[in-house]
């Protein structure tokens, strides 16, 4: 695994709610002393929780789109200024082939870490969560198929690698 961090400056963690995202994101900030950015605190925090939960889209939220592009670019350029250079991870994002796009504005080696966990796994985490983190949770896993297939193939056609990582639990 360190070798694996010192390959990157930039990790995205990219997956379904509840497969590990964010436990893996501070894990890696624990164990490698990275910065970490959630995405979806930010969002809360600018936008407010009842907002998001009324978008009409959870997963990438066009009404938001430009918005939150600049609100997490801003972000990771501050973070990454603040710790002059050193590694990030970004957890929650992308969510869409036009944040994949933005995502290349940043200088850096960029890497993507799809999470991808079991069914009855997810089912179990999302239980432990309360009733509006559940409600957004379904809206973005009935849309996450969909928009994963724009991610890859912009991740694609920008020429960033993705390793799949199987949090089991």
């Amino acid at each position: 695994p360190a070798t694996f961090i010192n390959s990157y400056d930039i990790f995205w963690m990219f997956g379904r709610p509840g497969t590990g995202k964010t436990f893996i994101s501070d894990w890696m900030k624990y164990r490698y002393g990275v910065s970490c950015l959630h995405v979806g605190d930010r969002m809360r925090r600018q936008h407010g929780e009842k907002k998001i939960l009324k978008m009409a889209s959870a997963m990438a939220p066009a009404e938001l789109d430009d918005r939150v592009h600049s609100l997490i670019l801003q972000s990771v350029r501050t973070e990454m200024v603040r710790k002059d250079g050193g590694k990030l991870v970004v957890d929650s994002y992308p969510r869409s082939s036009k944040q994949v796009d933005a995502m290349v504005e940043i200088p850096g080696r960029h890497v993507v870490i799809e999470v991808q966990s079991y069914d009855s796994i997810l089912c179990s985490r999302l239980n432990l969560r309360d009733v509006r983190s559940i409600t957004l949770a379904d809206r973005v896993n009935s849309e996450f198929d969909e928009a994963a297939v724009g991610v890859h193939l912009a991740l694609i056609r920008n020429g960033i690698g993705v390793h799949y990582v199987r949090n089991d639990g």
